[in-house]
């Protein structure tokens, strides 16, 4: 199945690590661009993103839940075409996530989390 196909039009959440080392979990929306190189362990970026409790679907409280994990977190925005960040974490990332996410292929955020409110798919490098 091309992977591409596998998330379109639908929900999915893939991450990225910033120039830092910090974690950033980001929310397509159904139509958010991916990177090349997430299509790449798409699977992967599924079971992290997982691991992670999440309650508070459909309400603007489901991004404490990925600030709670340790997590920044951004949601894709069409108007914008940007992802807007949305939550900043409350504590470190969980150990859980950050196993899960340390062999995965994650696209580089050149600047830092800390400071972007915003990052568009040009402000990424391939893995680490």
């Amino acid at each position: 199945m091309d992977s591409s196909a596998a998330v379109e039009g639908r929900e999915f959440d893939w991450f990225a690590r910033d120039a830092a080392g910090r974690i950033a979990l980001f929310a397509t929306g159904g139509s958010g661009p991916i990177p090349e190189l997430v299509f790449q362990a798409i699977e992967s970026h599924d079971a992290a993103a997982d691991l992670v409790p999440v309650s508070g679907w459909g309400s603007p409280a489901v991004w404490q839940s990925y600030s709670s994990a340790g997590l920044y977190a951004y949601d894709w925005v069409d108007g914008a075409d940007a992802y807007r960040r949305v939550a900043t974490p409350a504590g470190t990332v969980s150990p859980a996530v950050a196993a899960a996410v340390a062999d995965v292929p994650l696209p580089t955020f050149h600047s830092e989390f800390t400071r972007a409110l915003e990052v568009r798919l040009g402000d990424l490098q391939h893995g680490t």
